[in-house]
């Protein structure tokens, strides 16, 4: 993915110009006259399992389910939903195999997707990741235990 790097009256016009659900480029595509990107339905979207798959195998994440990342500092509020291969859809159609390909297509720049998207109760993927893991690691025998 290019990386452009834009100065804060630019970002504060883009802000300024942007529709709730807009990315930078969709803001950018239609202040110069250009047509929407061509967006990636989930049917046809990225191949493969996404990185969410062991969460809904776990039970803690369910097909369907929203998770929303507040952006408090830019006043941004985007959304996504877990489609059944366990990768991210945005509101425009966007289909992403990993929470941080997902926050960072919507930033503009590489930045954490796991500690940002939160669920509903309001815990964030990260930490549903982290006590699937310890749950896993608690079903496993330790090694070098005494079998008896």
């Amino acid at each position: 993915m290019p990386f452009v790097r834009i100065d804060d009256a630019l970002m504060a016009h883009l802000r300024e110009h942007g529709r709730f659900g807009d990315t930078h480029n969709d803001i950018v595509r239609r202040l110069l006259g250009m047509p929407p990107a061509e967006r990636v339905s989930a049917r046809a979207g990225a191949s493969g399992s996404g990185a969410l798959m062991p969460l809904i195998a776990a039970g803690t994440l369910a097909v369907g389910d929203t998770v929303t990342w507040y952006r408090r500092n830019l006043g941004e509020v985007h959304t996504a939903t877990v489609d059944d291969a366990g990768r991210l859809v945005t509101a425009d159609g966007a289909v992403h195999i990993t929470p941080g390909t997902c926050a960072s297509s919507i930033a503009g720049y590489p930045c954490k997707g796991w500690p940002n998207w939160r669920t509903a109760a309001g815990a964030s993927l990260q930490q549903l990741r982290d006590r699937a893991a310890e749950a896993i690691a608690a079903d496993r025998p330790t090694s070098g235990a005494a079998a008896g």
